[in-house]
């Protein structure tokens, strides 16, 4: 599949802070529209 937008909705919740910044990292290595509805700063900044 080749997804043009990626919708996703509270991600992070739930996730220590290892799988946070491990998921942060693989979400800035997509080249595709990312729409994310979260409560985490980090990960919105």
């Amino acid at each position: 599949m080749q997804p043009q937008v990626l919708v996703l909705d509270e991600l992070s919740s739930q996730l220590d802070l290892r799988s946070r910044r491990y998921l942060i990292g693989l979400l800035q290595t997509f080249s595709l529209t990312q729409l994310i509805a979260t409560h985490d700063l980090d990960l919105a900044w």
